[in-house]
């Protein structure tokens, strides 16, 4: 066979080409394998929603690609639909329950470490809370619990407490509970010192304050703030007959607000009673002008104070205004912030919407807070005179229709076993919410704007008092409730069973009679005054949580069935516990603290109710049985 040169030529060609494919194959490297990813495990209710989609007509393929699983996982969820089915029924009705369960147990600790941080963040802005200090802070709030009130827990919170390590896992979690970005690295440069808050520091940032709304009008600068009144009471005496009915501790918290230019929004009132009697069925705002609303301390919390800023909020969008907000640094206040705007904070401000929260720091915060420069004693004057008028009415009505069971009464003032007899008029009776929101809408009302725009003229938020608000006015102001509070004891005394038993029978002239209204409130802080330490906090949340048990009362009322104490009859009873009443409503040379007997008065007020019963059916049962002639 014979090549001739032309097929010789193209065949060294073709073969050259080959060998040059050849050794590129050779030489480049083999392509990477894919890299097998991470395994993605389902739980069985997002199986659920797997199959759905396979259900609904999607291809094993589709659903492999929108899941992010093989489409070998999908063929097997299919095939074992059936225990897939079974197990998600079972996660979905215990998973509330776990969570619930968890609550019960551990969350107590993150409340009380959430408490902490707000309170730190009031105290020590410039203080750099970490992961470690918050672990740290964790353990000592478990130690404490266990060392303190262990006696008291249940076996089941115990072993969860006992269990707790503050894992860096659980601090991830709880970090993403309360919605907190990453903390930082504490670190102590070499010859640094810790910031804390000063005298210097208090007044800098009050006038930064100032300074923030000095070119702000005055109608847009608000200030918001709560105060406790006793509003089924007249008196702080103990022995007065006002008081010694358990209704008398009853007691509400009032929020208000108001703004530089004088103006007043609606009241918030928070009582303990979630549906009084008297306002049952009626919308309080609409007919008393007052927002009713509900707590078991009766104290406005951050959900409470966080609906009053929306309403605010709402107000403010309305007029397209920007309102400045100027707050106390209470824990309700800075919670109900941290909820109304998670991203903010104490030292960089919080703002949402058509509002931005100013807070006050830290302390004695009256000589920066307008509501503290007249208005909240203008106010408490206003209600105690609406309500000293209602009960002088109520009075009389009851007087003239039943004069002659009163002085029948009279003939029979003390019991032969000594306890006091209860006034036929019932004070109590018309102290009820429907006429406490009559009562403080009315005072709200009266307040003087002029007495406003001095507040915040005295609290030096304005540059100058307008015409007609200075001292001058504020003097007239005062001089007509001196006025009108004489005009009120006059009508008083006339009456002396009345203002006996309201507690008001040593009142000898109009200053002493505003002195002593205004002064039975004061022991009832809030706002301001609220400085949460340790102990308080630990108590406050494990009672929140109920998971205090009354162990001591229990072991009382064991160590009473193994006494051979004599019985006592009703009348003997009776008369033990008007004695002990006697005991609480003096003052015991400071043996106990007010508080200590408010708490004491009642429960025997309650007792002494139910001794009143027994006696009477005690001295029934005797007259029914007496057959001597």
């Amino acid at each position: 066979m014979v090549i001739t040169n032309e097929e010789a030529v193209g065949l060294n060609a073709a073969v050259a080409a080959s060998t040059e494919q050849i050794q590129e194959q050779v030489a480049a490297p083999p392509p990477p394998k894919p890299r097998k990813g991470r395994r993605v495990r389902k739980t069985n209710l997002e199986k659920m929603e797997i199959l759905a989609f396979v259900d609904q007509g999607g291809s094993q393929g589709a659903a492999a690609e929108k899941f992010g699983v093989s489409r070998t996982a999908v063929t097997k969820m299919v095939k074992e639909r059936a225990a897939i089915s079974a197990q998600a029924l079972v996660e979905s009705a215990t998973s509330s329950r776990k969570v619930l369960q968890y609550q019960h147990k551990l969350s107590v600790i993150e409340d009380m470490l959430y408490k902490w941080q707000l309170q730190v963040e009031l105290d020590a802005p410039g203080l750099k809370v970490t992961g470690e200090l918050l672990q740290s802070k964790a353990m000592e709030f478990r130690n404490k619990i266990l060392a303190d009130y262990s006696s008291e827990l249940s076996d089941e919170v115990i072993m969860s407490l006992t269990d707790f390590k503050a894992s860096n896992g659980w601090l991830h979690r709880y970090m993403q509970r309360r919605s907190m970005r990453s903390l930082p690295k504490h670190h102590t440069p070499a010859g640094a010192t810790s910031i804390t808050p000063d005298r210097m520091t208090y007044d800098q940032r009050v006038q930064k304050i100032r300074e923030m709304l000095m070119n702000v009008a005055p109608t847009c600068i608000w200030s918001l703030d709560e105060l406790i009144l006793r509003h089924r009471t007249t008196s702080a005496r103990l022995d007065s007959v006002v008081n010694m009915d358990v209704r008398s501790l009853e007691r509400i918290s009032v929020a208000m607000a108001v703004s530089a230019s004088g103006e007043k929004l609606h009241l918030q009132v928070v009582g303990k009673d979630p549906n009084p009697d008297s306002i049952k069925d009626v919308d309080t705002l609409t007919t008393y002008g007052v927002q009713y609303r509900d707590h078991c301390r009766a104290t406005h919390d951050a959900p409470t104070i966080a609906d009053f800023i929306q309403a605010m909020n709402h107000e403010a969008t309305a007029r397209k205004q920007i309102w400045y907000l100027v707050l106390d640094s209470c824990t309700a206040h800075v919670a109900a912030a941290h909820s109304l705007n998670p991203s903010g904070s104490f030292r960089n401000g919080f703002s949402f919407d058509s509002i931005v929260l100013l807070f006050l720091p830290p302390g004695p915060t009256s000589d920066a807070q307008p509501l503290h420069q007249g208005i909240f004693r203008s106010f408490k004057l206003r209600f105690r005179r609406e309500m000293l008028q209602t009960l002088l009415h109520e009075y009389e009505q009851w007087a003239a229709t039943s004069k002659p069971i009163q002085q029948q009464g009279q003939n029979e003032a003390i019991h032969d076993d000594g306890s006091p007899v209860i006034d036929a008029f019932d004070v109590h009776a018309h102290t009820h919410m429907r006429n406490t929101l009559s009562w403080l809408h009315t005072a709200w009302e009266s307040v003087p704007s002029s007495s406003i725009r001095h507040a915040w003229a005295a609290s030096l938020y304005l540059s100058a008092p307008e015409p007609g608000d200075g001292e001058v006015n504020a003097a007239l102001i005062e001089e007509d409730d001196n006025k009108a509070y004489a005009e009120l004891l006059s009508q008083l005394t006339k009456v002396p069973a009345l203002q006996k038993t309201l507690g008001l029978d040593f009142t000898e002239n109009s200053s002493q009679f505003m002195l002593e209204l205004l002064d039975f409130d004061k022991s009832e802080s809030n706002g301001a005054d609220e400085l949460v330490k340790d102990n308080e906090i630990v108590v406050e949340s494990l009672a929140a949580q109920g998971l205090l048990r009354d162990t001591q009362r229990a072991l009382a009322l064991e160590s009473f069935k193994g006494e051979d104490l004599p019985v006592l009859t009703a009348s003997e009873a009776n008369s033990t516990v008007s004695r002990l009443l006697h005991f609480m409503s003096q003052e015991n040379d400071n043996l106990l603290t007010l508080s200590e007997r408010r708490t004491g008065r009642a429960n025997l007020l309650i007792l002494q109710r139910l001794m009143l019963k027994a006696r009477e059916r005690e001295r029934e049962r005797e007259a029914a049985t007496d057959f001597t002639v």
